[in-house]
């Protein structure tokens, strides 16, 4: 009998062909295959959630493939468990991340019980830099996860996720700040808006230097766009004293033939 096979693509894009039935043992596999009939074929292949790399989908169908193994020991699988988890801690949560994607509860609990104990010896610095390939609310999802799963979360861990709340509730209010900024409504009359339009027209400025004699020094002459004749002069009076500046001459007396 030719065993069924099932289709999955990680989120770097490989497509991997593994045992329907070991596959099956993930929740969020079995859901898909069950309830949107994909996976049966390359071109339909299931797109596992974020995360969940070919490396962290290798490692999690090792973990299945064992557990399903009908014969081993309580003590043999005990044994297993301790030995899968000795891991790197960039690779242990994220592990942890993609047993949560994939709704894979026993190994969701191995791992954080592992990441509770592991981080009770590192500082909070070193703990926020294992999260470093999370985003914010990642982040405050799995230290969610690890606290509720742990039946003795770490002070640390309670801390971090407290801080991390605080900072993301914070770059939520500057968004919602930056997005009202954005929406400010203009409730002058359409009269006077339109009134003040008719004011404006493509301007330029310009100005030059005469010396106590009268004598002309230097001038210059700028196109600054769209404005009213107001905006225009100040724009001359402005840019004039900026070349009298440069030139070494300190104190002026300026004239202009606007009213």
């Amino acid at each position: 009998m030719v065993k069924p096979y099932v289709w999955l693509k990680t989120c770097d894009d490989s497509i991997q062909v593994v045992d329907r039935e070991i596959a099956m043992v993930c929740p969020f596999i079995c859901q898909e295959i069950s309830e949107k009939g994909t996976g049966s074929s390359k071109s339909s292949a299931i797109c596992l959630p974020e995360k969940v790399s070919l490396a962290m989908l290798n490692l999690i169908l090792d973990y299945c493939l064992f557990h399903h193994i009908q014969g081993h020991s309580n003590k043999e699988r005990k044994l297993y468990d301790e030995e899968f988890v000795r891991i790197v801690a960039d690779n242990l949560f994220e592990l942890a991340y993609a047993a949560y994607n994939l709704q894979l509860k026993p190994l969701i609990d191995l791992t954080c019980h592992e990441i509770a104990r592991t981080v009770e010896i590192k500082s909070p610095k070193e703990i926020c830099d294992i999260f470093h390939w999370l985003d914010d609310r990642a982040k405050e999802e799995m230290l969610k996860l690890i606290i509720n799963t742990t039946c003795n979360p770490s002070r640390r861990l309670k801390r971090l996720m407290k801080n991390k709340r605080k900072e993301f509730e914070r770059i939520q209010k500057n968004v919602e700040v930056k997005r009202e900024e954005k929406h400010v409504v203009d409730e002058r009359p359409i009269e006077e808006l339109v009134s003040y339009k008719d004011t404006l027209g493509r301007a330029g400025c310009g100005d030059l230097l005469r010396n106590s004699d009268g004598r002309w020094l230097k001038g210059y002459y700028r196109k600054i766009g769209t404005c009213d004749a107001l905006t225009s002069k100040m724009w001359g009076m402005f840019l004039g004293m900026q070349l009298a500046w440069r030139q070494g001459f300190h104190r002026l007396q300026v004239e202009s033939d606007s009213n």
